[in-house]
């Protein structure tokens, strides 16, 4: 199927992955710039599907790092075979005083009472994603701008704000403060939810975002305060402007933690995403992937099992046998689930916690989609040495007509 222009919804079986296939192994127990937990990762694929660039964010690691502050970052860039390339991007704190209004409202989170220490800075690194500019090649991430008491020190009284803000920059190999990034679009956050109705950027947090570079569609999933710290999920399609910025349209917005990944009783969800850890999401067509789960100790669970629609759950708590990393499709467009899988991908890995995930098309000359790779990583390894690994759901043969 040719790629279709970005207000036109795509073929629903043309366009998807089945979440219940088998998993391969592309890369296993890579090491990384830092020996933290590899949060998320971004693929570029474009123009070089047989040798990408892969992109990892970690944060940085305090223990050995001097110097490094919560909310700092370390991007590390490897190559096809998982190799590290140069010494990876550094993203650190800058922190600077300034007076800001006092404000009544404290959903507002740029400002603060008889507090005026600002430290500008990124965030946990929780999504990482890439997107394809007419000018280049774009990488996004959440960030913050966190208000401080001065009276502690910055290291012991950074705000716990996985991300108020997203940045978008292209990478570079050394270490960047905030600042430095900022001409490349540090706070994105307004110009994506702009279109969105009732949503104000400024009462939101917990940024991340997903683009389908085929569709020309993006998928932001954020915390918004004004609804009692609900998660939803925004999709959009998006042009480019004379300067080469993105413009978002809004096409549809969900409560993330309404996609239910167990049976349905009655209509009822037995379960919903928001029981298990967010581990990153991906959009491709008309289709979002949800990678949900939680780290577990791969001696504990040795009996593989295949579940389907209607199993009974003892004590009403997950299936542990083979931990409970959980991959869900669902259908934006019409709001349906559509499948979910628990993934037994890389069981024999030691701690084992799912990290990020990314949807990779090939086209052929003509712009058909003929094949689909659904990635998604694993932290794994003992504390202060994680490793990184890549698994993928594949799928071939598909129709272009």
């Amino acid at each position: 199927m040719a790629q279709n222009p970005a207000n036109v919804f795509v073929d629903p079986d043309s366009a998807s992955v089945n979440v219940a296939f088998g998993s391969n192994a592309a890369l296993r127990e890579k090491t990384l710039s830092q020996g933290t937990v590899g949060q998320s990762f971004a693929i570029d694929y474009k123009g070089k599907l047989t040798d990408p660039a892969i992109y990892v964010i970690q944060c940085k690691n305090k223990s050995t790092d001097t110097g490094a502050e919560k909310g700092d970052l370390v991007i590390t860039k490897l190559d096809a075979a998982g190799n590290r390339i140069g010494t990876g991007m550094h993203l650190v704190h800058d922190h600077y005083t300034s007076i800001y209004q006092a404000s009544a409202d404290p959903l507002r989170y740029y400002e603060g009472v008889n507090k005026d220490d600002r430290s500008w800075g990124f965030g946990h690194g929780s999504q990482i994603a890439i997107e394809y500019a007419p000018d280049g090649t774009y990488l996004w991430c959440d960030n913050v701008s966190e208000v401080l008491d001065k009276t502690k020190t910055p290291k012991d009284n950074l705000y716990d704000v996985a991300g108020d803000d997203l940045a978008r920059f292209q990478y570079r190999d050394g270490t960047f403060h905030a600042w430095e990034v900022d001409g490349y679009g540090w706070t994105m956050k307004h110009e994506v939810l702009a279109s969105v109705p009732g949503v104000d950027a400024d009462r939101c947090t917990n940024f991340s975002i997903s683009f389908d570079n085929h569709y020309k569609r993006a998928a932001v999933r954020y915390k918004d305060n004004l609804l009692g710290g609900q998660y939803r999920v925004s999709i959009f399609s998006y042009t480019y402007n004379a300067d080469n910025i993105p413009v978002f349209q809004h096409l549809n917005t969900f409560d993330a933690a309404a996609v239910p990944w167990y049976s349905v009783v009655n209509g009822t969800p037995s379960k919903t995403l928001k029981d298990l850890p967010a581990q990153g999401f991906t959009l491709f067509g008309n289709f979002i992937y949800f990678n949900f789960g939680s780290a577990y100790n791969h001696d504990e669970h040795y009996s593989p099992q295949s579940y389907s629609e209607g199993d009974t759950y003892p004590d009403d708590k997950p299936i542990t046998n083979v931990g409970n990393h959980h991959v869900v499709q669902y259908n934006w467009s019409t709001g349906t689930k559509v499948d979910y899988n628990i993934s037994e991908a890389g069981r024999t890995l030691s701690y084992r916690e799912p990290e990020g995930m990314q949807m990779i098309p090939t086209t052929d000359a003509n712009g058909n989609v003929i094949k689909l790779q659904l990635c998604f990583g694993y932290a794994s390894g003992t504390t202060g040495d994680r490793k990184w690994s890549l698994y993928a759901k594949e799928r071939t043969g598909i129709p272009t007509t």
